[in-house]
């Protein structure tokens, strides 16, 4: 099963379940937040949580499985 197979839609219905999004400061409000309100006009059955945090953090939430996409700045 993968990270978003919980999510499920039926074309009359569209997606609904629980999405996780983690980004870094930066990213979280200059793209992610955007994404959020986007995806939450489309899919208003949705309900998406987005978490600020440093790298390392979003990277061991993504390990743990308790967030489903995390953007970080990589160099």
């Amino acid at each position: 099963m993968g990270k978003l197979d919980h999510l499920k839609g039926e074309e009359q219905d569209g997606i609904r379940g629980k999405l996780s999004l983690a980004g870094t400061s930066y990213f979280s409000d200059s793209l992610l937040l955007r994404v959020m309100v986007d995806m939450h006009n489309s899919y208003p059955a949705l309900s998406i949580r987005l978490d600020e945090n440093d790298s390392k953090t979003i990277l061991g939430s993504l390990r743990d499985g308790t967030t489903n996409l995390g953007v970080i700045l990589f160099c």
